[in-house]
């Protein structure tokens, strides 16, 4: 997924700029894709500008690692929270999902989970994405962590 946060050319609309840049995310599901991307991205620019004449720089920053959450681990977190909260308030995600978390170099290291809490507000049918302007969680999630967490530290040390 190439996401384009930001864009910036010009002062005026009727002067043409000498440069423009722009910056964004680009997030796959393993490393290797997110090489091959980077490299079909920076040959597509530069046939791009070549064709109008100008030049391009073009930097990536190494971004997070995709996510893996260890199958044991969901297993036995997914028995504990239903077991708590209910069969009907734990959802099994089918598809993947396209976060950038620091959270992911741990996962490197040691296995680990990556679990959403429910912060869709009762009165609504979603909450508008994370680090938008318009990010407003139901709060009542944190008490939703909180036991989640102990729950499992108590499963983990039987």
């Amino acid at each position: 997924m190439l996401t384009v946060g930001s864009f910036h050319s010009g002062t005026k609309n009727n002067i043409i700029p000498d440069t423009a840049v722009f910056a964004g995310t680009v997030r796959t599901y393993s490393d290797e894709l997110q090489d091959r991307l980077q490299v079909r991205i920076r040959e597509l620019t530069m046939s791009a500008v070549a064709a109008f004449g100008a030049s391009a720089k073009i930097t990536f920053k190494k971004s997070y690692p995709p996510g893996y959450n260890d199958p044991n681990l969901a297993q036995k977190f997914k028995k504990q929270m239903k077991s708590f909260l209910g069969e009907a308030s734990v959802i099994d995600r089918v598809h993947p999902t396209m976060y950038s978390e620091d959270f992911s170099r741990y996962q490197q290291l040691v296995p680990g989970l990556f679990v959403h809490l429910g912060i869709v507000p009762g009165n609504k049918k979603r909450v508008e994405d994370l680090h938008t302007s318009r990010f407003l969680p139901d709060e009542r999630a944190i008490d939703t962590g909180i036991a989640a967490h102990v729950l499992f530290v108590m499963g983990m040390l039987g």
